[in-house]
């Protein structure tokens, strides 16, 4: 889970500009220390590693798993569980809960 926060892949436009979390994906970062509403793809992966941490969502044996069903977090991604191992899986549901920000304006993910 420690490494959670660089294991996404990045697409050009998640690297050159920021994201605007959905509402209660924003909680959840909150919940993790998070204090802005406005971050990076990289701010955003590493609440939520915290998140996952704080929560202890992550399986004792196989730590790259994260169990969520039971939690906020499972409600947020649609999902009971999933790996970090799969990064392009874990991407494409994170970005389901943000916008991107752009200098133009806000344009939907």
């Amino acid at each position: 889970v420690e490494n959670l926060h660089c294991s996404a892949p990045t697409r050009w436009r998640w690297r050159t500009s920021e994201v605007r979390p959905k509402v209660e994906f924003c909680s959840l970062l909150q919940h993790a220390g998070a204090t802005k509403d406005v971050f990076t793809m990289k701010e955003v992966m590493f609440y939520l590693g915290q998140y996952i941490i704080q929560k202890q969502l992550y399986d004792q044996k196989q730590q790259h798993i994260v169990h969520c069903a039971q939690d906020a977090l499972g409600r947020v991604l649609g999902v009971d569980s999933f790996s970090v191992k799969e990064p392009q899986v874990l991407f494409a549901m994170i970005t389901k809960n943000l916008v991107a920000v752009r200098s133009q304006g806000i344009i939907k993910a």
